[in-house]
């Protein structure tokens, strides 16, 4: 186990990053912890606070499959629709 370690936060980055890309999901240039998809019609945006993703898509399905990947791959708990982000409600 690697928590409360100084390489977590790293460790933890380099599998996300591998994760994302394997789903075809690039980096932003300007901000590492957004990421975007295009499918056709479908985009997708991702963010990466901490260890709390936030998903915004355009498309239901593509989402639904976007979830399911991402669970296969990582530890996550679905916790419905944000209603707050960063403290801020939306």
């Amino acid at each position: 186990s690697i928590y409360g370690l100084k390489q977590t936060s790293l460790s933890y980055n380099i599998r996300f990053d591998e994760v994302m890309r394997a789903y075809n999901f690039i980096k932003n240039e300007s901000d590492p912890c957004v990421y975007k998809k295009v499918s056709g019609s479908s985009i997708a945006y991702l963010v990466l606070y901490l260890d709390n993703i936030l998903l915004i898509e355009n498309d239901v399905n593509m989402l639904g499959d976007t979830k399911a990947w991402l669970s296969t791959q990582l530890f996550m708990k679905d916790m419905g629709e944000a209603s707050y982000i960063l403290g801020i409600k939306i």
